[in-house]
């Protein structure tokens, strides 16, 4: 009795993870915690895992009872849902028997079977009815199972899919499901049944010897009637047929409906050889419409297509973490992942498992095998096989092989490995072990009342029994009293509580079903697949009714999709919820202020940056005011997306005061919080200059004062002058005698300008900037004096010597000042550097007498000087009146060196004379000058 007392404390013992085991396949086929007995496909559940989550107070095996005999053979598994057993005989036969003592409950037939003698070869005997195991959907109460029946008028055969409810056996399917074209008389359903998505899943293969021509199928049909679906084998030359689907553990079903099955190898003319793959001797995922999704191709295939050892002559095991395993009967064993299967990637890890009775000789495992608490057991042609798996590293180790004539497919049930022993392809087997799973030693052996038919016999076992096909009959053993077993713990899972970014809290519900609660966990992660765990934050007791239980997680990951559920055990087993998900809040958004550009007086680009961290931007503006207190905003020029990576965001503001300081910051809002960048501030332009042109005061012939006013705008002026000149186009420029500092209101401003004309109007005006901008008055004009003349009075008439009477008096009119003029605007220079100056003298004049000087008009660098005027020629001139005159100037080397570049300057050239009195008085003139073009020769 200790030996069986070990296994059953809570999730980390070996029954709890059973139920673990079990639980996780999801679907029809799977038992409810608490709820009936059930075993309802072939190995218990559409994954094949054959454990058993109901036998958790095992007791010692004793003999229950044996059915009466049932007319046929049973060469399938009994099945079971609550009290009763369901078995199909090769008789087609359907029976419910009382669980608990084996009594016939009702009967009925799926039709007349196919005679031994109408079938060219085979081992069933002596007719061919049900072979595979059925199935029972708990949804629809249901059975399924696949008929082969005769019709002697016709001396046809057919397989049919029938359907009878539980309850009394009512007929309610009978759908055709012989494949288009096929010889039903060569195909046998030897393959148990499963469900997917509301279909009827099973497979074809041969008869025993392979006679005839047969294609392995693969059938999908609708449990509700109608045409099904089917995958079939297209042979690649030389082969003609073959790949059976006929192990007896027939397909596995995952939780999202996908189908694998296995194929065997190709049948092909004798004195050839298979060189082509065509997906016989492989591993295959189909839709449950039959659509091929992916497959696995054994690197040996060839090898192994060639000398029989396919693959197909066991079924596949899901093991948790979409991964399957697979051996066959070239004793391996491989593990394969699921997701990989569309590439036909290789397998995870393979390595030999089984040893034939000869080795070598490709006698490895048939049927199916069986999975739970981490272990594999694979049914062996020398003696079942226990194998330790890593799920993480996804590898499996031998634990130990059991009796070398355990070789029936395996399961799990009451702490104890089940096998009955077999002579390998010969059937008859007569004992029934129970081996420890740490060791393979058997506890117990117990020795059957009748031997078994199916060369292939594996139990089954629900409700604290084991039930076995012992030939024409059905045998029970009691294994566990199940009278002391409260129902497992019923587990809502609910929705998840309080979330923030690292935290969360879960809430379920646990009914405890009269059982003390000993374990409650939440397990989560971020797949299905969980892989983390957190306690209840207290046990629910041990009543009957609901109670809500809350867990508390911390360490999580921002912004991350979390799969959870609730498991909870008692002493009648570990009960379960269902995968259930939330979200951790994102974190608050990163922001980062930036900075003011294109800053005017009202207007200013702000910008920033912002990381989302992951989620939608809820909320994004700019803040901004004269102080830190802000006190308005404006939104972001867009909303981010749910990103990871800092985004630039701007907004441009208007209405701004001019001259004023403003503080800004950004803030974002997302759904896991707000965050604000830090204060900055800018400053607006202040406005431009007020500027308002005055009057000309202390004027002469050649010089006058220019006054203004100036309102500067509260900073200091970058720049104050006059522009005057003959024309509102000015051309000369003077300085304002002072520039103004910073300050509101007009202020006096004004410059002296000489070297005007006499007699002549000139035109001026006020300009003044500061960093807001430029301000200009409006243009006013003032006239020199005309040139004045010095009388000189003659003696008047008067007594004097002979010879000087009468002269008359009169008057002398001398020019105060002269002053040429130039007659040309452009200006050529001889390669020798000399060019002419055209200048004339008016008439009435008596001479003009005065200097030249050329300068250029606006600041020019040589070399790495800075910019500046320079002079460029100079020299001297004295015109007769009315007379012109052609005045030769040298120019200085810089000016050559800048009239060889071939620019074209723009120089000024500066008359000046000097009057009677000796007042210096001067004319400007803006002419060109460039090199003259070389003579052709």
């Amino acid at each position: 009795m200790t030996a069986f007392t070990l296994l059953s404390h809570g999730r980390v013992a070996v029954l709890a993870t059973l139920a673990a085991c079990l639980l996780w396949t999801g679907g029809p086929l799977t038992a409810n915690a608490g709820a009936e007995a059930a075993w309802t496909t072939y190995h218990h559940d559409a994954a094949r895992s054959g454990a058993d989550p109901d036998a958790t107070n095992p007791v010692p095996p004793s003999f229950a009872w044996q059915s009466v005999d049932l007319g046929a053979p049973l060469w399938n598994q009994p099945l079971i849902l609550g009290s009763r057993v369901y078995v199909a005989t090769v008789g087609n036969e359907i029976y419910a028997l009382d669980a608990a003592t084996g009594a016939v409950i009702w009967s009925k037939s799926a039709g007349v079977p196919v005679p031994e003698a109408e079938v060219t070869c085979g081992n069933v005997k002596p007719t061919v009815g049900v072979v595979g195991t059925p199935v029972i959907d708990p949804a629809t109460q249901t059975l399924y199972a696949v008929a082969e029946v005769w019709d002697a008028a016709t001396k046809e055969a057919h397989h049919l899919l029938r359907g009878f409810k539980l309850s009394d056996g009512e007929d309610v399917l009978s759908t055709p499901v012989d494949p288009p074209g096929s010889n039903p008389k060569t195909l046998l359903e030897r393959p148990a049944l499963n469900l997917s998505q509301g279909k009827v899943i099973f497979g074809y293969g041969g008869n025993a010897g392979d006679c005839g021509l047969y294609n392995g199928a693969v059938v999908a049909a609708p449990e509700a009637g109608g045409a099904p679906s089917f995958w079939s084998y297209h042979p690649a030359a030389p082969a003609y047929g073959g790949a059976a689907v006929w192990g007896p553990g027939g397909p596995a079903v995952d939780e999202e409906g996908h189908i694998y099955i296995a194929t065997g190898n190709p049948n092909f003319p004798e004195g050839k050889a298979v060189s082509t793959y065509d997906y016989s001797d492989s591993l295959l995922e189909l839709s449950s419409s039959m659509a091929l999704l992916g497959n696995f191709e054994p690197p040996s295939w060839l090898s192994d297509s060639n000398e029989d050892r396919d693959l197909g002559s066991s079924g596949p095991e899901l093991l948790p973490g979409h991964v399957l395993f697979q051996a066959g009967k070239n004793e391996l064993g491989y593990l394969i992942d699921e997701t990989t299967m569309g590439s036909g990637a290789p397998a995870l890890y393979s390595h030999k498992v089984c040893k034939g009775i000869k080795e070598g000789e490709g006698e490895g495992s048939f049927g199916g095998d069986a999975y739970a608490a981490g272990t594999i057991y694979v049914p062996c042609t020398d003696g079942v096989r226990a194998l330790s798996y890593d799920q993480v590293a996804h590898t499996f180790t031998e634990l130990w092989q059991g009796p070398t004539d355990a070789t029936g497919p395996p399961i799990v049930s009451g702490g104890l490995v089940w096998v009955i022993s077999g002579k390998f392809l010969h059937g008859g087997g007569t004992k029934l072990y129970g081996l420890d799973p740490a060791t393979g030693v058997p506890r117990y052996t117990e020795t059957l009342p009748s031997p078994t038919i199916d060369h292939f016999a594996s139990p089954s076992a629900a409700g604290g029994r084991v039930f076995v096909a012992t030939g024409s009959s059905v045998t029970a053993y009691q294994i566990a009293d199940l009278a002391r077993n409260p129902p497992t713990p019923s587990v809502v899972t609910g929705a998840p509580g309080a979330t923030t970014q690292t935290t969360a809290s879960l809430q379920s519900s646990v009914n405890p079903n009269g059982g003390e609660v000993s374990n409650c966990t939440f397990f989560y992660g971020m797949t299905s697949a969980y892989g983390e765990q957190a306690p209840c934050d207290s046990l629910p007791g041990a009543g009957t009714s609901p109670v809500a239980v809350t867990g508390s997680l911390a360490g999580l990951t921002p912004n991350t999709t979390y799969h959870f559920n609730l498991t909870a055990v008692n002493e009648g087993g570990e009960g379960e919820g269902a995968d259930a998900t939330f979200k951790t809040l994102p974190n608050a958004p990163a922001v980062v202020s930036g900075s003011a550009t294109a800053v005017t007086q009202t207007t200013a680009s702000l910008s920033a940056t912002v990381n989302p961290m992951g989620a939608e931007i809820e909320e994004c503006v700019f803040e901004y005011g004269p102080t830190s207190a802000y006190g308005a905003s404006a939104p972001c020029s867009s909303l981010l997306a749910s990103e990871e990576a800092p985004s630039a965001v701007t907004v441009a503001l208007a209405g701004l005061q001019a001259h004023a300081v403003y503080h800004f910051r950004t803030f974002a809002r997302g759904p896991g919080g707000s965050s604000q960048g830090s204060d900055e501030s800018f400053a607006t332009l202040p406005r431009a200059p007020v500027a308002v042109t005055g009057t000309a005061s202390s004027l002469t012939q050649g010089s006058a004062t220019l006054n203004a006013t100036v309102d500067p705008g509260g900073v200091a002026l970058d720049d104050c002058h006059f522009d005057y000149g003959s024309t509102v186009a000015y051309g000369s420029a003077v300085p304002c005698t002072m520039l103004l500092a910073g300050g509101l209101g007009a202020q006096p401003v004004s410059a002296p300008v000489t070297g005007l004309s006499a007699g002549t109007s000139y035109f001026f005006r006020i300009a003044a900037a500061n960093v807001g901008g430029a301000g200009y008055g409006e243009a006013q004009s003032v006239s020199t004096p005309a040139p004045t003349t010095l009388l000189v009075e003659a003696p008047g008439p008067q007594q004097g010597p002979p010879g000087k009477q009468g002269l008359l008096t009169f008057q002398e009119q001398r020019p105060r000042f002269v002053q040429a003029s130039i007659t040309t605007r452009a200006l050529r220079a001889a390669p020798d550097g000399r060019i002419g100056l055209a200048l004339s003298c008016p008439g009435g004049q008596s001479r003009c007498v005065g200097s030249v000087l050329l300068r250029t008009a606006v600041a020019v660098r040589l070399g790495k000087a800075r910019p500046a005027v320079l002079s460029l020629a100079g020299g001297s001139f004295a015109i007769a009146a009315g007379q012109r005159v052609t005045v030769s100037l040298r120019l200085s080397a810089r000016a050559w060196s800048l009239v060889k570049r071939g620019r074209l300057l723009r120089v000024r050239a500066i008359l000046s004379a000097r009057d009677a009195e000796g007042s210096l008085h001067s004319s400007q003139a803006l002419l060109t000058l460039q090199r003259r073009a070389p003579t052709s020769r």
